[in-house]
């Protein structure tokens, strides 16, 4: 109720600092913040960036336009966008992140990180209505987003119907990249990735 979620401390400093000091040193140097919900916090204390080696400046939501609608107020003269949610806690190189995208020529590059689901049951295996085998309480594991994305922004600003911005949610605009037939790939995270988003996950972080 207090504070914004990037300003949560973990291991003493906010979130939000290990995510600009990974920014600085991976040589992005323009860095622009997404606020609305008690952001004045963000900006005060942050500020401009200088002290952290970087120039910084707001885009401030009148009103939420989703994990993505925040793009459309970014300047035009930008040809690459690297985002990150404000809530993850990561030693990811972004550095690396954004060469591969450039490497592969992609219209956007998301980082990816495997996630192992324990299912509670037996899992069957059915053909029509036949048992063909029962695996007792699998773990699965699938690819989820890990709120990590580097976008091709000329290819954005080309979508009609942002030209102002208008709530966008990131997986709105994957899919609507790939029904264009854009180049869209996935980056496999292999350091240390936590999602910040709730109670429990911050006080386990914490506890460690």
């Amino acid at each position: 109720n207090t504070i914004p979620k990037p300003l949560l401390p973990l291991k003493g400093e906010p979130i939000l600092k290990s995510i600009i000091d990974n920014i600085s040193s991976s040589g992005i140097k323009k860095v622009f913040i997404s606020i609305k919900y008690l952001g004045q916090k963000i900006k005060d204390y942050l500020g401009d960036g200088s002290d952290f080696g970087i120039e910084i400046d707001y885009l401030e939501e009148k009103e939420a336009l989703g994990t993505a609608g925040c793009l459309s107020m970014l300047p035009e003269n930008i040809k690459t966008v690297f985002t990150i949610n404000g809530d993850i806690s990561t030693d990811l190189s972004f550095k690396w992140l954004v060469n591969y995208h450039h490497i592969n020529n992609s219209t956007m590059t998301i980082a990816t990180r495997m996630y192992k689901h324990k299912v509670p049951f037996g899992v069957i295996c059915l053909e029509g209505d036949d048992i063909k085998n029962i695996e007792e309480k699998p773990i699965k594991s699938y690819p989820i987003a890990g709120g990590i994305y580097v976008i091709n922004f000329e290819k954005f600003k080309n979508i009609d119907d942002l030209i102002t911005p208008k709530y966008l949610d990131m997986p709105e605009l994957i899919d609507y990249f790939i029904n264009k037939n854009e180049p869209v790939r996935a980056f496999l995270i292999h350091e240390k990735w936590y999602d910040v988003g709730d109670v429990k996950t911050y006080e386990k972080l914490n506890k460690n």
